[in-house]
């Protein structure tokens, strides 16, 4: 199924039973896809759909560019059911409930992304990778340009000033570098794993 296709997909299941919903992949599709030769996993699965669905509450039709990450949907059921978050823990999730009303919200400023021993934090219009070298997101996913600190405008010197200090403050607290690769000596490819799990079976 093509991204395309899942709003109604989605409408016709939630018609048929009767209940709200909310949809998000893990990856970005490459595979049979008419655009998959123009669209390499550059951006480590990141740029995939949030999908929601709340009949009578979230408005019809209604499209958002807020970032999302995967720890939002926490904080947004915490806020829904009533609840609250525990104290005492430090938790990386921002709740969508207002914009799955249909309010403004409180969006994200930037998103932080991991994908083996690579990683990038990312603005709407700039992103910063492990490398410490910014690139200029307007026509991504086709293009991530690259730009040198000798080439800024305002806007790149700003977002650069702005993603290296985010990244500062998050490499403070996680070792990214230290997390395990799946092309690490002894390690098994993805597929390898599978087939292993599904034998033993």
């Amino acid at each position: 199924m093509h991204s395309g296709d899942i709003p109604a997909a989605a409408q016709r299941q939630e018609a048929k039973m009767g209940r709200s919903a909310i949809r998000q992949s893990n990856h970005e599709s490459t595979h049979r896809h008419p655009l998959a030769p123009l669209r390499p996993r550059i951006c480590g699965g990141s740029r995939v759909p949030f999908i929601a669905s709340w009949p009578g509450v979230t408005p019809k039709g209604a499209v958002s560019k807020d970032m999302v990450s995967f720890a939002d949907p926490l904080a947004t059921f915490v806020e829904l059911a009533g609840a609250k978050l525990p104290e005492g823990m430090k938790f990386d999730s921002r709740s969508l409930a207002p914009q799955l009303r249909g309010e403004k919200g409180t969006p994200r400023e930037w998103v932080y992304v991991q994908l083996n021993a690579k990683w990038f934090v990312r603005e709407p219009g700039f992103k910063m990778n492990e490398a410490a070298e910014l690139f200029e997101m307007s026509d991504a996913p086709f293009v991530e340009k690259l730009i040198a600190a000798a080439e800024d405008t305002e806007a790149s010197k700003a977002a650069r000033q702005r993603l290296t200090a985010i990244l500062a403050a998050i490499l403070a607290e996680l070792n990214p570098a230290a997390g395990k690769r799946d092309d690490a000596p002894g390690a098994k490819p993805g597929a390898q794993r599978r087939k292993k799990r599904q034998a033993a079976q």
